[in-house]
Formats: C-alpha cells, structure tokens, sequence
C-alpha cells in the first residue's frame, strides 16, 4: 500500500494525517510535514492514525521522535484513531501510557 501524508486543520487543531503503511522509508516526509507547520505557539499537535494499516519499528520511532520533539517544545502529541494493528503496536511498547489516544480530533 503506498503511503501519504497530509496536513490538515480540525478546529484549532494542526493534524498530521498518515495513510497507508508506515515504514521507515516515509520517516523523511512526516519530518518535513512537521517542521513544515510547526508554530511555536502550539499547545497541542494531532497525528491521525485511522488510515494506517501498517506500521514498522522506523514508522513506531519516528513517532516517539515527533513526541519527544514536541514534549521539549512544550507541545502535547496527541494520537488520533488508532487503528487494530497500531494500537497493538503501541500496547506492546507501553506509548499507550505516555502519548494521549482519543478516537477522534473531536476529542483532543
């Protein structure tokens, strides 16, 4: 499955938007997505998760990078939807218990 990402806005909500499988191939286009809207006002930032089918150790570190990034800016990462797979992924590394999960932007 190929992968996307995207930048979108719920409320006042920046959101990365990942789609499809990630694999350590795809860590270079979340890292500019990021740094792309990054404002360093932010108190929160969302990584929609609900699209994504697939995720590798790379995929899995980059997102502790975007969080430890952040947690030392001050800003919350916040995971959006989940699904089966990564939240497996996440449970087994224990991330489910640092970075916040809602089911929805809604709930950020």
């Amino acid at each position: 499955m190929s992968f996307k990402v995207r930048i979108k806005k719920h409320n006042d909500l920046d959101v990365i938007e990942l789609d499809g499988d990630v694999s350590g191939r795809d860590v270079g286009k979340i890292h500019e997505k990021l740094e792309s809207i990054w404002n360093p006002a932010a108190t929160r930032l969302g990584v929609d998760l609900s699209n994504v089918v697939f995720i590798d150790s790379h995929g899995l570190g980059m997102l502790i990078y975007i969080w430890k990034t952040l947690e030392g800016r001050g800003c919350e990462l916040v995971f959006i939807a989940p699904g089966p797979f990564v939240k497996e992924m996440l449970a087994s590394t224990n991330l489910q218990n640092l970075i916040r999960i809602v089911d929805s932007a809604d709930r950020v």
